[in-house]
Parts: structure tokens; C-alpha cells; sequence
């Protein structure tokens, strides 16, 4: 009998015939890396955590509608975000008032998910309305934008990205408002106005 470099069996053409044993060794051999693998998974896989564990949370925006101001210069109003979710409760990240807003700081270093929804309710004035998640110093490096609207309308932003950042990384959401007038948040229970950040790497 031969066998592949991962200690696979298989018969070479000088081996007697028998069928039957062959395929007992190769299932044999399969059968014990399966068990190792799943010992592996089982332990979270040498260093992720068990099966389950995750870093990272979704927060809502509280039920208490925010204003956002006119912005006369620089990025906008920091966005609230004041209630953890509970289905799983975030670990690994935490949260801190800055301005009228959250900030949200990262406890390790790798690959990391953050996504953010901001409903915007209707105004009779028209004009730029846009969002940016952001961080660095002075929050001053873009991990993601949607924006640049016009219309008075209610409109719902979506905006997120994927990528390695430091442990200590903080990130804010930045809501520009470039109608001239005070605008509001419609949280809906925090349904409409809610982050998210997961560490997927």
C-alpha cells in the first residue's frame, strides 16, 4: 500500500487485490483527520473561542428621537447609539459618550465588520444629508460614507465596511445635515437607527 502525503492509503498495482481492506484503511484513514477536526471546532479551533462565542455587538438607537442640527463646518453630528442589543450582549468592544453621541472602541486588533443605519425623518427643507463611520485621530480616516441626498424626503442610510483595524481603534458615526435646518432620527424602537460591529477575523 502507498499513501498521499496526508497519510491517505490507496493500493499501488503491486499491491494483491483485496477491495474490501482497501477501503476499510482509506475510510480509517479519513475517520481519525475527522475526529481531529472536530475536537478542533469543538475547542474554538485553537484560539477563536468555542462555537457560539463572538466579539463584537449590534446597538440601537434609544426611543428618545435625536436632533441633528444644521452642521455649519467639519463632519456632522455624532450619532447615538445608547442600547445593546441582548441576542448575543456585545463583548469586546466598548461604548462612551462623545459629543451628542457614541463612540466605540475596539478591545483587540484584526478583521472587523462595523455597519450603520440612520433613518432620517421627512422635512419640508431640502438639501445634502450624509453619513460617515469614522476613526483615527480626530476621527479624521473614512471607513465607510453614503450620502450626498438632496431631497426633503425621510430616507434611510445604510452605510458599512470590512476591514483589519487596531485594538484601541475608536469609531463614530458622523451625520452631515447641509439642509440649513435642525433635522430629527426616526428610531422606531431603535429598529430604524442601529450599529453594528463584529470582529470576523
Amino acid at each position: 500500500m502507498a499513501a498521499t502525503t496526508r497519510g491517505y492509503s490507496y493500493p499501488t498495482p503491486l499491491d494483491e487485490p483485496n477491495i474490501p481492506q482497501h477501503f476499510q484503511d482509506l475510510a480509517e484513514d479519513i475517520d481519525a483527520d475527522v475526529t481531529e477536526l472536530a475536537a478542533l471546532i469543538g475547542e474554538g479551533g485553537g484560539g477563536g473561542g468555542d462555537i457560539g462565542t463572538v466579539v463584537g455587538g449590534r446597538w440601537h438607537a434609544n426611543t428618545t428621537v435625536q436632533s441633528i442640527p444644521a452642521t455649519v463646518s467639519g463632519p456632522g453630528t455624532v450619532v447615538a447609539f445608547g442600547t445593546a442589543g441582548a441576542d448575543p450582549a456585545p463583548s469586546g468592544v466598548t461604548r462612551a459618550t462623545e459629543g451628542s453621541g457614541h463612540k466605540f472602541t475596539l478591545g483587540s486588533s484584526g478583521l472587523w465588520h462595523v455597519h450603520a443605519t440612520i433613518r432620517v425623518a421627512s422635512s419640508a427643507t431640502a438639501g445634502e444629508m450624509s453619513a460617515n463611520i469614522r476613526y483615527g485621530s480626530g476621527y479624521a480616516t473614512s471607513l465607510a460614507a453614503d450620502g450626498a441626498r438632496r431631497e426633503g424626503l425621510a430616507r434611510t442610510i445604510n452605510l458599512g465596511s470590512t476591514r483589519y483595524l487596531a485594538s484601541g481603534t475608536a469609531l463614530v458615526v458622523h451625520l452631515y445635515n447641509g439642509t440649513g435646518a435642525g433635522r430629527t432620527l426616526e428610531p422606531d424602537a431603535g429598529n430604524w437607527v442601529q450599529l453594528d460591529i463584529w470582529k470576523v477575523g
